[in-house]
């Protein structure tokens, strides 16, 4: 089964921010954030089966491949965890109003 890694292009963003936020690397932090995603979209995860939650997932929504899927959701995770807010209580709230954490 195929491993979800960074998106080439979001790889240092994610960098930066899994260092900020105590992940081990960047590839883990898009785990995570393909995690959330999926699950914001009313997925319920199986970890042992991820990627091909993703495959599904994205051929039901018609994206082009399930590399576009886990792009677009990483992005949209980096920028909620990049948000400029620096208090971390409202940041914690924006995460998870956007699905992020529960």
């Amino acid at each position: 089964m195929a491993k979800i890694k960074g998106p080439k292009a979001l790889k240092s963003r994610l960098k930066e921010a899994a260092a900020r936020h105590g992940y081990k690397n960047g590839d883990e932090l898009a785990r995570s954030l393909t995690r959330r995603g999926l699950k914001s979209l009313g997925v319920k995860i199986d970890p042992k089966n991820l990627y091909a939650q993703v495959v599904e997932e994205s051929n039901k929504a018609g994206y082009s491949s399930p590399e576009e899927l886990i792009e677009h959701l990483v992005e949209k995770g980096l920028t909620a965890y990049e948000a400029p807010d620096t208090d971390p209580a409202k940041l914690e709230e924006r995460l998870r109003g956007l699905g992020y954490i529960e």
